[in-house]
């Protein structure tokens, strides 16, 4: 039986644009524009997945993502217009993994539902259940912290290579570094050695895999850990902090307050990759492994001011072999 999806949306354009995608995916759905409709069909009938307007959210005279979760046992993504980082105290209290702005891309929007629906390893983990019809797929294995910069360079030359012309690619690099130097220093307990800048080995077995790779279309870069530090909590936290740090900082501009014991790098690298980066998505396995996916366009360059969430973590029991 096909998944079912309620879709809560009150402006008719993105319902129509909604309702067109699941419909081209062969996904049910139905569409819930006020709170009583909401009420009546969750009482009424069993959904795999709830697409949910933020407003409506804050309009709501109920905690509605609690009645949703708890009525119907379903998973709750959020959707917005608006600035993500304003609803962010939202986010971070319900601890919603999944936010994606409108206008939602099709693919963006499948590959999510696609993810949630299936918590199977096989298709969570690996670039190329991200980015379709790859024709070029490269794999660098890191182990000592010294392959960092070379491996980034790697990548630069191949997407030379494969045609994309990017006007960010300074962007892009300042990306790279901060995730594979999260991902062989942070990772695997070495802050302090990367904080006095000495160079490290990871011992056997442990590892970073970057993989990248491209369609006729799109450019992806993927870089994943065997630790599995990272949590969705964390990615939150770490997004918010960066946050209050811009709101620190435009407060300094303002009023000329010395702010600067109070600014943190935490959450520096994550922002990154929210701001500069085409679409994005972490993947989790508790104390297994990590990996986070970018996907770039053709034509990229340079991001929302505000990009979608999306953070996946394997259940306990989903299937990891």
């Amino acid at each position: 039986m096909a998944a079912k999806i309620l879709i809560v949306e009150n402006d008719p354009l993105y319902a129509d644009v909604t309702i067109n995608i699941l419909r081209k995916a062969d996904l049910n759905y139905l569409l819930c524009k006020n709170l009583d409709q909401i009420k009546d069909s969750l009482n009424n009938d069993r959904f795999d997945l709830a697409l949910v307007d933020i407003s409506l959210i804050r309009d709501a005279d109920i905690d509605l993502i609690d009645f949703i979760r708890v009525q119907n046992k379903t998973p709750v993504i959020l959707t917005t217009e608006e600035n993500i980082d304003q609803h962010f105290d939202l986010i971070t209290e319900k601890h919603i993994t999944q936010v994606l702005n409108k206008p939602i891309k099709s693919s963006e929007l499948i590959n999510v539902i696609t993810k949630l629906l299936n918590p199977d390893a096989k298709l969570r983990f690996g670039l190329e259940n991200y980015l379709m019809n790859i024709v070029n797929l490269k794999k660098i294995e890191l182990k000592r912290s010294n392959q960092l910069r070379p491996t980034i360079n790697a990548v630069l030359q191949y997407i030379e290579r494969w045609g994309f012309e990017f006007e960010m690619q300074f962007e892009m690099d300042l990306v790279w570094q901060e995730i594979l130097t999260n991902a062989i220093y942070h990772s695997h307990s070495y802050s302090q050695q990367k904080k006095d800048a000495i160079a490290i080995e990871l011992p056997d077995p442990y590892k970073v895999v970057v993989r990248f790779g491209a369609s006729k279309t799109q450019f992806g870069i993927s870089v994943r850990d065997f630790r599995g530090t990272l949590s969705p909590k964390m990615v939150l936290d770490s997004l918010n902090s960066a946050i209050e740090q811009k709101k620190l900082l435009k407060h300094s501009i303002e009023t000329r307050e010395d702010i600067s014991d109070d600014i943190l790098d935490r959450g520096r690298g994550l922002d990154f990759i929210r701001r500069l980066t085409g679409e994005y998505y972490f993947i989790i396995d508790a104390r297994k492994s990590t990996e986070i996916i970018m996907i770039y366009d053709g034509a990229f360059e340079k991001d929302y001011a505000y990009s979608s969430i999306k953070i996946f973590e394997l259940p306990i029991n989903a299937r990891r072999d």
